[in-house]
């Protein structure tokens, strides 16, 4: 790849800069960088200074521009040129690459100067100041050629500078009395419009056009528009009326005051954790027999030999030992039979006659009776007892003796946590739930504007506690009891949709012979502001729900905004005015205008707002 040396040209450099700078190259191809503004390239002799300052030190010149007027000079002294540093040279169509000779640029150029001079028509009379500057011009060139060609590199930098100069300054001179004297023998042309001078003025002109257009029509069309306000008087009354509720769909009948009513229904829950404080005895009882006897020697009386002995022992006596307690787990009892007596006694005539009775000759025992202790624990343990420190209500007519032949076994403690009922209470004490104002709150807002509540139906159920572990189980180690309170809200609404009709078909009876009279508010509107409607004195007696059904009406003159616009679509304001001000009924009429100049209402419904007060 050739290398090459990039001067650039700065705007104060003059031609003797660039000639040194093109000599000082150390490559033989040489890129002339020219700024935007570069004067001293303005010049086809300073390009001729330059195209032989090249072939004399035997460099190649390219000049690197876009510039139309810098191509043309440099096509002139054959120079080539490129775009940028990266492009191709481009060189003069009618330029072989090889063809450098000065004698052949002096020739082409002296060519192209004398078919300019032939196709310039000289006046008949040229000036002396001209002639003397032509004269001037040609020995400066010569002397600046010569000077070029005869001094040493260094006296033909400042020579040749020198003398462009000074050829500058004369051709210069002479273009000027050149072209003074051919525009004074010239006959004057007509003077031709310069276009790009009324171009603006033309532009400008249709921008003020459209834009006018465009304002009246946006005046015209777009920007009108009004707010007709017409104020009406009308009656207001109270309506009260009985009416039911049921909360089967089916039944309901809006037009004959049976309403269909929704039930919302509520639960919160509150929890906490709590401390078990009780404790149980988780040991087992101790049980075993007992027997009962009718002791050895006791009388027994005449009338119970005639009939047999018996005493019953029920299941679930309690017996005592000392200070413990058992219970009988199964009954028993002591039954001697009249045919069986003679085994327990030898009754004697002096017996009878002296004590009405006979003593036993040996014990009356039962047979055996289980008992359990009532508690747990090793302290109801007994050994075999044959003495008689047991007691327990038995009826019987004689001494009972009780004892346990067998020993009591089986009694043993475990003492463990447990939660008691105090517990319990103490734990719900703690709990937080919701106020009833708060849950009809809740459940109002559940209902949305579009339902009227029956706030008296408002009810709570009964809470709902649970423990876990439950009340009297026991409390693991690692295990925190937990309580649990549920309670559920309820509440009933009436659709306002229902209750509109009911009230209207009541007003509608009202009115129904007087055709200039309407209706302009039943009171239970959601989308109204004056919201009236309310039901009082709720009642559920025996599933038959009622209440009465309460709002504030309006009937007034039959006025409403299709009325109001048809007669003010199209038609001037003042007009519009006096058209509805003469309507029965119709206290006041306000129509406001977008802009001062809109005289008639808009036939276009989006640019007309009406509003019909009711007072």
């Amino acid at each position: 790849m050739n290398k090459k040396d990039v001067i650039y040209i700065e705007p104060n450099d003059d031609i003797t800069d660039i000639l040194g700078n093109i000599q000082k190259a150390e490559n033989k191809i040489v890129a002339l960088v020219p700024p935007k503004k570069a004067g001293v390239l303005r010049s086809a002799v300073n390009f001729k200074l330059i195209a032989k300052t090249a072939k004399k030190d035997d460099k190649a010149i390219v000049l690197i521009t876009t510039d139309e007027s810098l191509l043309k000079l440099a096509a002139a002294v054959k120079i080539p040129t490129a775009k940028s540093l990266q492009s191709k040279p481009q060189l003069p169509k009618d330029l072989d690459a090889e063809e450098l000779d000065e004698k052949v640029v002096a020739q082409k150029t002296a060519e192209s100067e004398k078919d300019a001079e032939e196709n310039i028509e000289e006046p008949e009379v040229q000036s002396s100041t001209a002639k003397a500057a032509a004269r001037k011009t040609t020995v400066i060139e010569e002397s600046a050629d010569e000077v070029s060609d005869t001094k040493e590199p260094e006296d033909s930098e400042k020579t040749a500078a020198k003398g462009s100069r000074a050829v500058e300054k004369t051709a210069s001179a002479e273009r000027a009395t050149r072209s003074r004297d051919v525009k004074d023998n010239q006959p004057k042309a007509k003077k031709v419009p310069d276009f790009k001078k009324i171009r603006g003025w033309i532009i400008g002109g249709a921008l003020a056009a459209c834009a006018l257009i465009g304002i009246i029509f946006w005046a015209t069309q777009i920007a009108p528009a009004v707010k007709i306000a017409v104020h009406v008087k009308a009656t207001s009354s109270n309506f009260s009326e009985r009416v039911t509720f049921t909360e089967n769909a089916d039944q309901a009948d809006p037009n004959n005051g049976v309403f269909f009513v929704e039930r919302k229904t509520v639960k919160k829950t509150a929890q906490a954790q709590f401390d078990a404080t009780g404790s149980v005895d988780k040991g087992s009882k101790a049980s075993g027999q007992i027997q009962i006897k009718i002791p050895k020697g006791t009388n027994i009386k005449y009338e119970d030999m005639a009939r047999g002995i018996s005493v019953a022992i029920p299941e679930g006596t309690s017996f005592i030992y000392g200070d413990k307690s058992y219970r009988a787990t199964n009954g028993g009892s002591i039954r001697v039979s009249i045919g069986d007596l003679s085994k327990y006694f030898d009754c004697k005539v002096k017996d009878l006659i002296e004590n009405g009775a006979c003593p036993t000759t040996s014990d009356i025992t039962s047979d055996r009776i289980t008992i359990s202790a009532n508690e747990n624990g090793e302290s109801y343990n007994i050994s075999e007892e044959q003495s008689t420190k047991w007691s327990a209500a038995i009826n019987s007519s004689y001494k009972i003796v009780i004892y346990n032949p067998t020993a009591i076994t089986g009694g043993s403690s475990k003492i463990v946590k447990q939660v008691s009922e105090q517990d319990v209470r103490n734990a719900d004490e703690t709990l937080v739930v919701a106020s009833d104002s708060e849950m009809r709150d809740e459940l109002a807002e559940s209902f949305g504007a579009e339902y009227v509540l029956l706030k008296n139906s408002f009810a709570s159920s009964d809470a709902k506690l649970t423990t876990s572990p439950n009340i009297g189980e026991e409390v693991a180690d690692d295990v925190t009891p937990k309580i649990i309170k549920e309670l559920s809200y309820s509440m009933l609404a009436v659709s306002r949709g229902d209750l509109e009709k009911f009230i209207t078909a009541k007003l509608n009876e009202k009115i129904a012979n007087d055709q200039t009279q309407m209706i302009y508010s039943t009171g239970v509107s959601a989308e109204s502001d004056q919201n009236f409607a309310f039901i009082e004195s709720y009642k559920d007696e025996n599933g038959v729900k009622s209440a009465k059904l309460k709002s504030t009406t309006k009937i007034g003159p039959k006025v409403d905004e299709a009325m109001i616009a048809e007669k003010s679509y199209g038609e001037k304001i003042g007009k519009v005015q006096t058209i509805l001000l003469s309507i029965n009924g119709v206290d006041k009429v306000d129509v406001e205008r977008s802009y001062p100049w809109v005289m008639r209402v808009p036939n276009d419904e989006n640019k007309v707002q009406i509003e019909l007060t009711v007072e």
